[in-house]
């Protein structure tokens, strides 16, 4: 009769299972105490803090059948802090202006003030011994970065661990590698750019929780990279900013950039547009992938104005962009790094890119400044 009434019980739980809200603010479902073995286990097992949950989980049932509010954990989970950039400070009034946005275009290329961020880093073999041509010509600017202070640049760290290649300069002020010297007449203006920064490097730092996964796919993919010495500030070269967890805050459809390596290098700052996807549908589309790559250090785009054939896997290190309106000009903040190889060409609908944000704590404790 016992047996019976509590296989009615787990039925009738199944049938009005409803949303709750977790001790550690996850959204779930509320169910029984037995059909959530997260929970249950912990409470058999008597782990630390695993009761305390138990009973700020409950969502009500009855003394025989409880039911809690079943999410990912049993125990509490700390609340992110708000990083701030503390020693990135002094950049705050410089970081993430442009000149470009401060007129109108007749063009609709990129134009040489545009993105004075973005950096090209130059790989050279690891082994150059016993190489063919073929592979020394492919040694070149095959990795992209972005320029956070002036002896600081964000990668992602597929670019600075390569088996094969490893970086060798950093170059910054660059638009054409066709060209000694950039020119481009817009607005009726004809202007050239100054010469490009070609800069040493001192020391490389990945995140030392990168590493592969299936498909090409990679997980806590940044990296940082120290000058050898300080870049100096031009129209043609000056930081973005950093974001906080919450400035700037995207929503759905917010429009994001990019910047694509072309095969040929004529012109190394084509934009590429993306519309931001929202943290939940992010999460969802890569517990589509596997359910080994479901990570808060996501950041999840799709395509936009027909740029979708497009592929970014060849333009490791990229920064993914967006700006926000300050003192009546655009800033701008690097909110993504493009990730992995090619793995972003296997994908149609959605592009996967690590989130600097989530990495901001790591960042800051990186920085020697």
């Amino acid at each position: 009769m016992y047996m019976f009434t509590y296989i009615l019980l787990l039925i009738f739980t199944q049938v009005i299972a409803e949303n709750c809200i977790t001790p550690n603010n996850e959204t779930a479902q509320c169910i029984s105490l037995f059909q959530c073995p997260v929970i249950l286990n912990a409470v058999q097992k008597q782990e630390p803090g695993a009761s305390e949950f138990y009973g700020n989980s409950t969502c009500g049932g009855t003394v025989v059948n409880p039911m809690v509010c079943c999410g990912t954990s049993a125990t509490f989970i700390k609340p992110k802090k708000i990083i701030t950039t503390r020693k990135l400070a002094r950049y705050d009034r410089m970081c993430g202006f442009q000149h470009s946005d401060e007129y109108h275009h007749t063009t609709n290329e990129t134009v040489l003030t545009e993105f004075p961020w973005f950096a090209k880093i130059k790989l050279k073999l690891r082994n150059p011994k016993n190489t063919t041509e073929a592979d020394d010509a492919s040694s070149s600017f095959r990795c992209s970065g972005v320029l956070i202070a002036l002896q600081y640049v964000v990668t992602s760290a597929s670019c600075i661990t390569d088996k094969k290649y490893e970086p060798e300069l950093v170059r910054l002020g660059e638009y054409s590698l066709l060209n000694s010297t950039d020119c481009m007449e817009d607005s009726n203006i004809y202007e050239c750019s100054s010469s490009v920064q070609d800069l040493g490097i001192s020391a490389v730092v990945p995140h030392p929780l990168y590493k592969k996964t299936e498909l090409l796919f990679t997980m806590n993919d940044i990296g940082l990279i120290r000058l050898n010495k300080a870049a100096t500030v031009s129209d043609y070269v000056r930081p973005i900013c950093l974001p906080t967890l919450n400035i700037p805050k995207l929503v759905a459809d917010d429009t994001l950039v990019t910047i694509k390596l072309p095969d040929d290098d004529s012109n190394i700052k084509p934009k590429l547009f993306r519309k931001y996807v929202s943290e939940d549908k992010c999460r969802t589309f890569s517990q589509g992938i596997s359910e080994e790559f479901v990570h808060d250090g996501h950041l999840c785009a799709a395509a936009l104005d027909g740029t979708g054939s497009f592929c970014d896997g060849n333009n490791r290190g990229s920064p993914v962009m967006a700006a926000r309106k300050s003192r009546g000009n655009l800033k701008w903040y690097v909110v993504g790094v493009v990730a992995g190889k090619y793995a972003n060409c296997l994908l149609d609908e959605v592009n996967i890119y690590t989130k600097v944000a989530y990495y901001l704590e790591w960042i800051e404790d990186s920085l020697q400044l």
